[in-house]
C-alpha cells in the first residue's frame, strides 16, 4: 500500500509538471512545437500518461487522459499509439469509475484510431452504465458521419476532376 500511494504521488507530481509546461508553452504562444516538445519528450509524456491511466486511481486517470487529449491537440503529428489499449481497456472497464470512463473516451475518440473506434462502438452497445453508453453512442455515430463526409468530399473531387 505504501509503494502504491508512493507511485500515484510521483505520478501526480509528473501530470502537475506537465500541466505546467504545457500551459506556460501556450502563454508564450509556441504551442507544443516548441523545442521542449521533441518527439522523446512526447513519447516520454505518453509513457507517463499510460502509467498514470492504468493507476487504478479515478482523478489520475481522468487527468491524465485529459492531458492525453490536450497534448494530441495541439501535436496532432506525433503518433500516440501506445495509449490506445489503456485508454480501451478503461473505456470497456464495468468496474472503473464512471467520470474516468467518459475522459478515455473522449481521448480515445480523439486519438482517430480503427481500434479505438471499435471500442467505442462496442461499448455503446453492452455498456451497463447509461452515461458511458450514451456518449460512446453518440461518438461513434459522430465517426461514421465524419467517414461518410469524407467519402463523399472525395467523390466530389473524382467528379470534379474528370469534368475538367
Amino acid at each position: 500500500m505504501k509503494n502504491r500511494r508512493h507511485l500515484s504521488g510521483v505520478l501526480v507530481m509528473v501530470l502537475l509538471g506537465l500541466a505546467f509546461v504545457v500551459a506556460t508553452a501556450m502563454a508564450h504562444g509556441e504551442g507544443l512545437r516548441s523545442p521542449y516538445f521533441s518527439d522523446e519528450k512526447l513519447y516520454q509524456f505518453e509513457t507517463n500518461l499510460i502509467l498514470a491511466i492504468q493507476s487504478g486511481y479515478p482523478s489520475l486517470e481522468s487527468s491524465a487522459a485529459q492531458t492525453l487529449r490536450e497534448l494530441k491537440a495541439y501535436n496532432p503529428g506525433f503518433s500516440y499509439s501506445r495509449s490506445i489499449i489503456p485508454l480501451m481497456r478503461l473505456v470497456k472497464s464495468e468496474r472503473a469509475d464512471t467520470r474516468s470512463r467518459l475522459c478515455a473516451t473522449l481521448a480515445l475518440h480523439d486519438l482517430k484510431s480503427d481500434r479505438g473506434d471499435y471500442a467505442i462502438a462496442v461499448t455503446a452497445k453492452f455498456s451497463d452504465n447509461a452515461k458511458v453508453q450514451k456518449l460512446c453512442y453518440w461518438l461513434a455515430y459522430t465517426r461514421q458521419v465524419e467517414k461518410v463526409r469524407l467519402a463523399v468530399s472525395a467523390i466530389q473531387e473524382t467528379v470534379l476532376m474528370t469534368i475538367r
